[in-house]
């Protein structure tokens, strides 16, 4: 039940004081306070749980007072759930994390093992026969129910110490005892390490989250076509282009004499990699963990559009099709590269088929040479923010990258979903100036400000922006023009949160900085330097800017 105050001036008096009952007299009182009178009408309510308790400290509590402290109790229980919650998350994650790491030096065990065997089975077979015990002495019983006899001038062969033993013996005792064990801790987990496992899975074993998100790509092939038939010619061979219809998000290839066909235009399929199951004993281009059941209805538009393009294709049959799997990520690029903290284990990931070549050879020279002559840091496995690790996020935004990937998309066009994930302190101010905004990184940053559309007037003509075409004029605006000038002719502020900043300071600090940039930093304090922070090959890494505070005290960012 709700109880609403109202004014005495506004309450609405009977129109007869005799005709009301005497009972409701109390409640019409200009006076009458809602909490007194339950306090005083009910039974008192107290904090003690048994009688003897309540005798002892001798007091009732009034009614706020007791919900006052319930709501101080509750508030210290949903602490003290929060930390045990917290905990309970972390002691989680340490268990997966110990387990994938587990499975991992399993598996480089398995790797050594095979090594031991080959060192023991070929190379020391004849000492291992050395060691290999005698029938006899493999069944004691027997012996000691057996008479042993010899002839009296027969000497008996003295027993073998430890000391005469060559080392190498000592030595393959140690071998044959770790091979035992490591037999026994692949019996126990070499089960596990048999399945496949998706990308993600393989990288949360070593701490690494890797964005992608598997996704169902049509693909068929037509019967054979007398128009594409030519004498010699190869079951998969093709004499014409690749032909891509670019509207209908539809491309072309030859096999022979037949034509495939794919199609990046139907709904997103997301496929959990995990549940492909184990890779078949025998693979083949129709047996394969990433060959899934093609689904005809969703490439029906393909196939009419198709006989459009293709008269030829108008009395053919689609006589195989599947669903393949094709990865997407973030910001639709692949991820290629070394672990960021773990040396040895490396990505190369998303990659489209006519990319792979190139892919493999640039992944080839990191591991030989430890640099690959095509730059790949817009590859690279750090280049996401932790807020675009969320499985929600990269769900969103590769199933995005899916539908818009055959799309001519303007490279300023600003993503449209998820947004507002991460803005600056000055969000709100930034939109009452009329901020036009773009995500970057998961930040909202503006571009631009409306409010500056005024200064236009007073633009002068050689700061003033040459003119655009209907397409480059998109997603642009002559207002940067008056803001550039203004921040070179006279003063403006940026707002720098969406960039990293480091603070590097402690003994060593100037050296080290010194070390790592390309200019001179050892400035006096209170002055910044513009340089380049190189890799081993003298390859730039970024641009940054350095400012010394203090002696040993700088901000990077």
């Amino acid at each position: 039940m709700a109880v609403t105050a109202t004014p005495s001036n506004l309450r609405k008096q009977p129109a007869s004081q005799q005709k009301v009952d005497n009972i409701i007299q109390p409640f019409l009182h200009k006076d009458f306070d809602p909490a007194d009178y339950l306090n005083s009408a009910l039974p008192a309510l107290s904090t003690t749980v048994t009688p003897a308790q309540s005798v002892q400290h001798g007091r009732t509590v009034p009614l706020p007072e007791l919900n006052a402290q319930l709501q101080t109790v509750l508030s210290q229980v949903n602490a003290q759930m929060t930390r045990w919650s917290n905990t309970l998350t972390q002691l989680t994650d340490e268990i997966i994390r110990c387990g994938g790491r587990l499975a991992y030096e399993v598996e480089v065990l398995r790797g050594d093992t095979t090594g031991l065997t080959d060192v023991l089975d070929n190379r020391l077979r004849k000492e291992i026969e050395l060691l290999a015990p005698r029938h006899d002495a493999l069944n004691g019983e027997h012996l000691e129910n057996e008479v042993v006899t010899s002839s009296p001038h027969e000497e008996l062969p003295k027993p073998t110490s430890a000391a005469d033993e060559p080392e190498y013996l000592n030595q393959l005792r140690t071998l044959t005892a770790v091979r035992s064990r490591l037999d026994a801790v692949i019996q126990v987990f070499g089960d596990a390490m048999a399945w496949p496992l998706a990308p993600s899975e393989i990288g949360a074993m070593v701490g690494l989250p890797i964005p992608l998100l598997p996704l169902a790509h049509q693909y068929v092939k037509t019967g054979s076509l007398q128009a594409l038939a030519t004498p010699n010619k190869p079951a998969n061979g093709a004499d014409l282009p690749i032909l891509r219809h670019q509207d209908q998000d539809l491309y072309y290839r030859e096999h022979g004499d037949r034509y495939g066909i794919g199609y990046y235009g139907h709904r997103p399929m997301p496929v959990v990699a995990a549940s492909l199951g184990r890779t078949p004993t025998h693979v083949d281009e129709k047996h394969m963990p990433s060959r899934l059941d093609f689904t005809a209805e969703d490439f029906k538009p393909a196939w009419e559009a198709s006989k459009k393009l293709l008269p030829v294709l108008r009395e053919a049959e689609i006589t195989d099709g599947f669903n393949g799997i094709f990865s997407f990520t973030p910001d639709g690029g692949p991820i290629v590269g070394q672990h960021p903290t773990l040396d040895g284990f490396y990505v190369a990931e998303a990659v489209w088929v006519t990319h792979s070549a190139g892919v493999a050879k640039a992944l080839a020279e990191l591991l030989t040479t430890g640099r690959s002559e095509v730059d790949l840091a817009d590859c690279d496995l750090a280049r996401f923010e932790e807020v675009q690790l969320a499985p929600a996020y990269v769900s969103e935004t590769s199933q995005q990258n899916f539908v818009e990937v055959y799309d001519i998309l303007h490279p300023m066009q600003p993503r449209e979903s998820p947004r507002n994930l991460r803005v600056s302190p000055f969000h709100a101010r930034q939109q009452e100036l009329g901020a036009v905004f773009v995500e970057s990184r998961a930040w909202e940053r503006p571009q631009w400000f409306e409010a500056n559309a005024e200064l236009l007037q007073d633009l002068p003509a050689q700061w003033r922006p040459v003119s655009r075409d209907v397409w480059s004029a998109r997603f642009h605006s002559p207002i940067s023009a008056v803001e550039a000038w203004k921040t070179r002719t006279a003063v403006a502020m940026y707002d720098m949160t969406p960039l990293k900043r480091l603070e590097v300071f402690g003994p060593g600090a100037a050296n080290l900085l010194q070390r790592l940039t390309t200019s001179d930093i050892l400035k006096h304090p209170d002055q910044a330097t513009y340089t380049l922070m190189l890799d081993n090959g003298g390859g730039i890494l970024g641009d940054v800017i350095v400012a010394r505070l203090e002696p040993d005290s700088f901000h990077v960012g």
